[in-house]
């Protein structure tokens, strides 16, 4: 179940949601009251196990990006479903200035390939550079298969990124691309607590993604880890060069944030 909310102006909205922990509703006020543009900005929201996701923007005063991401209550992670789930979540307007439309939400109940690494529960958190309707038409099958595995060039790909090996579905995925990591990462694979992918189709960087295994989530270990960008991007935009996780226990909330961004 999917709940759509509309954006708001008014940052002390975000004060009433937070407080609430279901959204912008029962929250009034005159537009008038607030005309800075800076603040949080919430659009929409899913129901999860037994709590709520909603999809953030963070601006300046200037009504320029500085973070996005989604902010999670606590019962989120509480009967949980038994099978791969996935839901989307469009990015606020006020996120338009990114290069980022949407963020994908998969939670993996019992891991997945390849074994011994990534097979253990966790989420991933996937922020799209390309359009819902642009995924649509990734197949990964004749033609298009091309496309997924067209080799980026060298400067649109991190220092020490390489494709992942060709093992399992991962390798060339409908409605995504490709991947690339980097095997040298200092955070080790194994044991899985959390890893970073970039995703590529056509050659270009069409996705970022963080896995998180769910126990790091539960033992709320605060999470930050740098963004390697590559040197040329091919869509415009502010990029983010930081991933967080933390758990404000003042809200009983988590947030998977996307910050530090930079104008590319």
């Amino acid at each position: 179940m999917i709940i759509h909310l509309k954006p708001t102006r008014r940052p002390w909205l975000a004060a009433c949601a937070a407080v609430l922990g279901l959204g912008l509703a029962g929250c009034g006020g005159g537009d008038d009251d607030f005309p800075n543009p800076g603040g949080r900005f919430f659009f929409g929201s899913a129901l999860f196990g037994q709590g709520v996701v909603q999809p953030f923007a963070d601006v300046d005063h200037s009504g320029n990006p500085i973070a996005f991401g989604l902010r999670m209550t606590a019962p989120t992670l509480r009967d949980l479903p038994l099978t791969a789930t996935t839901f989307i979540l469009d990015l606020p307007p006020q996120a338009a200035a990114t290069a980022f439309t949407h963020i994908e939400v998969r939670y993996w109940p019992h891991g997945h390939n390849p074994p011994g690494l990534l097979d253990v529960e966790h989420f991933d958190f996937i922020p799209f550079i390309l359009t819902r309707q642009e995924r649509e038409q990734i197949t990964a099958v004749g033609p298009d298969l091309d496309r997924v595995l067209k080799q980026p060039s060298a400067d649109a790909v991190p220092p020490g990124f390489v494709q992942i090996p060709n093992v399992d579905e991962f390798f060339a995925e409908p409605r995504f691309g490709t991947r690339f990591f980097n095997p040298n990462s200092a955070i080790p694979l194994s044991p899985f607590t959390r890893a970073m992918f970039l995703g590529y189709y056509n050659g270009m960087l069409d996705f970022l993604e963080f896995a998180v295994a769910k126990a790091q989530l539960d033992a709320k270990v605060h999470i930050t880890d740098p963004i390697p960008l590559p040197p040329t991007v091919a869509k415009p935009g502010y990029y983010p060069t930081q991933f967080e996780v933390f758990f404000d226990n003042s809200q009983q909330q988590y947030e998977i944030k996307f910050d530090n961004l930079v104008r590319r």
